[in-house]
């Protein structure tokens, strides 16, 4: 157990070096920043209401976790784009729009990527 204590700190770890520095503004960067506690906050709620051990929560939460880095990387302009295009809108009372299909792309199959190493991980 004590090995999924560390992978859950580097993947906390990673998800703010790679996810804080993309963020366009500060509410953005404060918005990103809350991510992992409500995860864990709300995993733990999960996990007592459904009798999951501490192991298993913690493979949970690496594997969300890094689905954001995995998300981002390699993606700053156009996620900065995405943001700006976003407050725009919001400012116009216009609808939002879908992001850069590369970046849509990426977020999709960081999902799957995760999804798949969590069930290796659970049933493997």
């Amino acid at each position: 157990m004590e090995t999924w204590w560390i992978i859950s700190a580097v993947a906390t770890g990673a998800f703010y070096a790679v996810c804080l520095p993309m963020m366009a503004r500060r509410q953005h960067k404060v918005r990103m920043a809350f991510i992992p506690p409500v995860a864990i906050a709300c995993l733990l709620v999960a996990g007592a209401l459904r009798g999951h051990g501490t192991e298993e929560l913690l493979r949970i939460y690496s594997t969300v976790v890094l689905i954001f880095p995995l998300a981002l990387v390699g993606r700053r302009k156009e996620l900065r784009e995405a943001l700006e295009q976003q407050e725009r809108n919001s400012l116009m009372g216009a609808e939002e729009g879908l992001p850069p299909m590369k970046l849509f792309v990426q977020m999709c199959a960081s999902v799957v990527v995760m999804f798949l190493a969590w069930c290796w991980l659970t049933w493997g």
